[in-house]
């Protein structure tokens, strides 16, 4: 059994990243992609926005064309999944009984949504995938209605596109505040605000209890006895890493594949994009990152360090992501935490432009701003100025 070809698990985001990332390092030897799913490769992030709402066609949300992929010159294994991993034999199983040797192996699984058992009626939708969207796309109208079950980044975007068209929504959340986790309490109101100027209907502190179909609808009854109907529901509540092909393979999983902090899980393994958990030197803590830039930049340094090419630093890319919500772009730098205390910058909490930071003993950790790009890098030029400052011996 040979042991020359780099085997990617995954082959969305930051799996294909990282096998154009190899080419690009002149690595010449043979890559296999292995990934369960049978969909071309697209971009995930204009489902919930763009796409959903009809102004991005098919082939626009195709991350790359055939003819790119082609030239790759990797073998594209879809709709094979991964069941096991023997890191000792160097081999990954598949469903079929296969085995395919590796001379480094690449985790790139990502996360998949949960749908919780009290939620799963069979008109209840989920968004991962084209077909999610374009399922949901079919209730995208004025005189339809909507529930979204979590007020978290795709939550948030559905309700705006559906709002943007017209159709009623309920957004159910069972914190205080949206996002509370991801952008603290206070930017989490500004966005609850923004949402309801534009006509959405927010049941925070609210737990969704159990979910009938009624008729060409839903009912959903919350956890106070309220009931609330429409004609589609979404649930948007979070998601899971792909870990479940690691058990028995030796490899630690704790939400997450565990890595250490040049990504390395063990031996000739390595781990990007979503699904990867390790030590980030600024944080000074161990994070697992669910954002679109993060993936790339990790799928570009395993690269580097497979071919040989990448130095000893470990992966300390600060972390970015944004969100377009109605004409309002959200733009995150950092690490945010919901108890930092917020220094207001430019604009306003109530206003649709506003930008500031959020300090941690006295040190910017992160960076947000809603349509203020030139905020925003002033903000991640400071951020990182502070915390590497904090590292320091």
């Amino acid at each position: 059994m040979s042991h020359d070809a780099v085997v990617i698990v995954g082959g969305s985001l930051a799996g294909l990243h990282t096998a154009e990332a190899l080419r690009g390092e002149n690595w010449t030897g043979p890559i296999v992609v292995v990934d369960a799913d049978d969909e071309p490769r697209f971009d995930r992030p204009p489902m919930s926005k763009e796409y959903l709402a009809g102004t991005v066609p098919d082939q626009k949300l195709l991350l790359r064309d055939r003819a790119r992929l082609d030239g790759l010159g990797a073998t594209w294994l879809l709709g094979q999944a991964v069941t096991a991993v023997e890191p000792a034999r160097r081999v990954v199983r598949l469903a079929d009984g296969r085995e395919l040797a590796y001379a480094d192996l690449v985790i790139a699984t990502g996360v998949s949504p949960i749908l919780p058992r009290a939620l799963a009626v069979p008109s209840a939708h989920l968004l991962r995938r084209k077909a999610d969207a374009d399922r949901l796309r079919q209730h995208l109208r004025p005189d339809r209605s909507l529930i979204v079950i979590g007020a978290g980044f795709i939550g948030l975007e559905v309700a705006a596109t559906f709002r943007a068209a017209g159709a009623r929504v309920d957004v159910v959340e069972a914190l205080a505040t949206p996002l509370l986790r991801q952008v603290g309490p206070q930017v989490g109101g500004a966005l609850r605000r923004i949402h309801e100027r534009a006509g959405v209907v927010f049941h925070l502190g609210r737990q969704a209890t159990s979910v009938t179909e009624q008729g060409d609808g839903v009912a959903v009854t919350l956890d106070d006895g309220a009931r609330l109907t429409a004609d589609a529901l979404l649930v948007a509540v979070g998601s899971v890493p792909g870990t479940a092909f690691l058990e028995g393979s030796g490899l630690e999983v704790a939400d997450g594949v565990v890595a250490d902090g040049h990504l390395q899980v063990a031996p000739y393994v390595h781990a990007a994009g979503d699904v990867v958990r390790w030590p980030h030197p600024l944080a000074g803590r161990s994070v697992r990152i669910e954002h679109w830039m993060t993936a790339i930049e990790q799928a570009k340094y395993v690269a580097k360090r497979i071919a040989g090419t990448g130095g000893d630093e470990p992966f300390a890319a600060l972390p970015y992501f944004w969100s377009d919500q109605y004409d309002r772009k959200l733009q995150v730098h950092g690490f945010p935490s919901a108890d930092a205390h917020l220094e207001l910058l430019d604009g306003d909490l109530d206003a649709d432009r506003f930008a500031a930071v959020y300090l941690v003993d006295g040190r910017a950790t992160a960076v947000v701003a809603v349509n203020h790009p030139r905020q925003v890098l002033a903000g991640r030029r400071r951020v990182l100025a502070e915390l590497a400052l904090q590292e320091a011996p």
